[in-house]
């Protein structure tokens, strides 16, 4: 890391990984047998403050702001690049009608990285309260919640640290420069959790899904604890 637009791109979990690197594959090779018009753009994972950038979506802020455990993958510790849906735009217009863009790929990111367990640190904070942060392996997601959307993005991308090089958009879109930090919008967040009531509902079964896998760690987590001390000697 930082991943470059040239680092090879592979991700067996997600089948919209595939799809994409599938579709660049056909329009690359279209711009070069018959110079089609093509330029290929690659955001990180992208937010404002209808959608936050987290699984779960707004039935997650819900747990958080009324004190329910909500999930982080592994130990949240791994890193991960947020880019404000504002910053992409500004990315993606500079490219527009762009000659020196075609046939080239780009990362539209921005340098706003964290850990997951900041991430819901700060969403926290936003509300005014403390996040139960219970932190569930990887692993464990195909186990429990086999069919549950999020889970092979678990599995595929956020167990992982993901840092994005962007400075090839620099070069290409010299006015770019991503501005919206997430320590900020959080606030918008969360105001605009309390103005859209109805939107921000939480989903009865991502709720289920959620107490599912923290009722399984805490059962795994009894089922350690009565092995009874490790062997010595």
């Amino acid at each position: 890391m930082p991943y470059r637009e040239s680092t090879e791109r592979r991700n067996p979990f997600s089948q919209y990984a595939l799809d994409k690197i599938a579709a660049e594959d056909v329009l690359t090779e279209a711009y070069a047998s018959e110079s089609f018009p093509v330029t290929i753009v690659r955001p990180s994972h992208t937010y404002d403050e209808a959608q936050p950038p987290v699984p779960g979506d707004w039935t997650v802020i819900d747990r958080l702001a009324r004190g329910d455990e909500i999930v982080v993958p592994g130990d949240g510790t791994s890193l991960w690049t947020l880019t404000h849906a504002l910053d992409f735009a500004q990315g993606l217009l500079g490219l527009f009608a762009n000659p020196a863009g075609l046939g080239e790929a780009f990362h539209i990111t921005s340098d706003d990285v964290y850990t997951w367990d900041e991430i819901y640190e700060l969403l926290a904070s936003a509300l005014g309260v403390g996040p139960r942060i219970v932190h569930v392996p990887s692993e464990f997601f195909p186990l429990a919640v086999p069919d549950w959307g999020w889970t092979n993005g678990v599995l595929g991308d956020l167990r992982y640290s993901v840092l994005l090089d962007n400075s090839k958009i620099r070069r290409y879109v010299p006015s770019f420069g991503p501005a919206v930090s997430f320590r900020d919008a959080v606030f918008e967040l969360a105001r605009w959790r309390q103005a859209h009531p109805v939107e921000t509902a939480p989903d009865p079964t991502t709720d289920r899904i959620m107490e599912r896998l923290v009722t399984g760690y805490h059962l795994a987590e009894k089922a350690f604890a009565s092995l009874g001390p490790a062997p010595t000697g």
